[in-house]
């Protein structure tokens, strides 16, 4: 039970209001082409790197050049509090950017809230409650190695109404 899971229950007795997460976030799917990786240069953050709720930059130390960043990040470039979420091996990892001197490698996908009404640290939370991860395995696919599309990724649904109550009191 994640600490979300606990505050819904407790300020939201008589349930809660539901969006799907393409209702509420701007993402970027940076699934596709591998990018040519050097020797140095800016860090790509890959699925192994994202743990739960933050990115672990020692267990893999790849990276991209400088002159190619701007070509590897033309989808979208992290900022500050982005979540972050991988869709294979492992599917469902969460982390939230915490410098910007990053790349973002595929199978991952980076969300921004569309709306001040709720956080990116709320959307981290979300997306760590059982109750999202309990989705996310219901929705993913294959039988060796579980992923799940962006497009199911993106209907899955968000507490709303517990934002308003108990998460800002919580972690205001």
């Amino acid at each position: 039970m994640s600490k979300l899971d606990d505050l819904i229950r407790e300020y939201c007795p008589n349930g809660v209001e539901y969006k799907t997460v393409d209702q509420i976030c701007d993402y970027v799917d940076y699934r596709g082409k591998t990018p040519n990786k050097t020797e140095s240069g800016i860090q790509l953050v890959t699925a192994k790197n994202i743990k739960s709720g933050y990115i672990d930059y020692a267990i893999s130390k790849e990276y991209v050049s400088k002159k190619d960043y701007d070509i590897v990040m033309k989808r979208g470039k992290p900022k500050l509090g982005d979540v972050l979420i991988t869709t294979e091996a492992p599917c469902g990892n969460v982390a939230q950017v915490d410098k910007t001197d990053i790349a973002l490698a595929q199978r991952v996908i980076k969300y921004r809230s569309k709306s001040p009404n709720y956080s990116n640290d709320f959307l981290k939370y979300v997306f760590l409650s059982k109750n999202f991860q309990d989705q996310l395995k219901r929705a993913s696919t294959g039988a060796t190695v579980k992923g799940i599309k962006g497009k199911k990724l993106n209907k899955l649904l968000i507490p709303v109404r517990a934002y308003s109550r108990a998460y800002s009191r919580a972690y205001s």
